[in-house]
């Protein structure tokens, strides 16, 4: 079928969009490997300027040692717990303040019954962190 698809009647060049993308597609690859001969074949005929400048590379790359990150992780504050809560489109703020406080009111409920010698807020209504007891953490407001 393919050797169908490539000949035309009378030598033509063909019309087939597939046959015109395969050929393109082998020309540049063509191109590419023909580019990678000609850089093999200078680098293999100076071959003390292309060691000395490979090693120079490797040796250079080094230096970004310090800039390395020792952990891929960023800090986790155990104390916290980061949450994303989405509520119905169109509900006005005061409604999604009261959800939160009931979503906040059930993770202190599972967190109490999970820990129970976990601390409570103290009597200025703030939690161990400093925070107060009704504000969302992370989201900047309260304080």
């Amino acid at each position: 079928m393919t050797c169908r698809v490539l000949r035309t009647p009378g030598g033509a060049p063909p019309r087939d969009p597939r046959v015109l993308c395969r050929r393109a597609f082998e020309a540049r690859c063509e191109a590419v490997r023909w580019g990678y001969r000609d850089l093999l074949s200078m680098a293999l005929g100076r071959r003390p300027l292309f060691v000395t400048g490979f090693l120079a590379v490797v040796f250079l790359s080094f230096l970004l040692v310090p800039f390395l990150g020792r952990n891929f992780f960023p800090a986790v504050d155990a104390g916290n717990i980061l949450m994303h809560v989405r509520t119905q489109v169109g509900t006005r703020v005061e409604e999604t303040a009261n959800q939160m406080a009931d979503v906040q009111k059930a993770i202190r409920k599972i967190i109490a019954l999970a820990d129970p010698t976990a601390k409570k807020g103290d009597k200025k209504g703030k939690d161990k962190s400093g925070n107060p007891m009704g504000a969302i953490s992370g989201s900047g407001g309260g304080k």
